[in-house]
């Protein structure tokens, strides 16, 4: 069962498709993060995420290497990006 247990991460693309498959993860219960505006070479997918209302957050992908790491190291923290 998706729900706490998924996190989704949509990067720099073109088109809004992924905010459909982000909407529905977000729906269940998954956390969605998208990559920020300032640091994407084509806004275009994240963009759709974040104006969606899906993405719990956006940030640069070095903040969010740091969160999957911080993840790794620390299981406990799942479901609290």
């Amino acid at each position: 069962m998706i729900g706490r247990e998924c996190l989704a991460i949509v990067l720099t693309g073109m088109g809004d498709d992924g905010s459909l498959g982000a909407a529905r993860l977000h729906a269940l219960g998954a956390t969605v993060l998208a990559q920020s505006a300032e640091t994407c070479v084509v806004y275009g997918m994240p963009k759709a995420v974040v104006e969606s209302g899906a993405a719990a957050a956006a940030m640069p992908p070095l903040q969010i290497r740091d969160l999957l790491a911080s993840l790794v190291a620390h299981p406990a923290r799942r479901g609290a990006a």
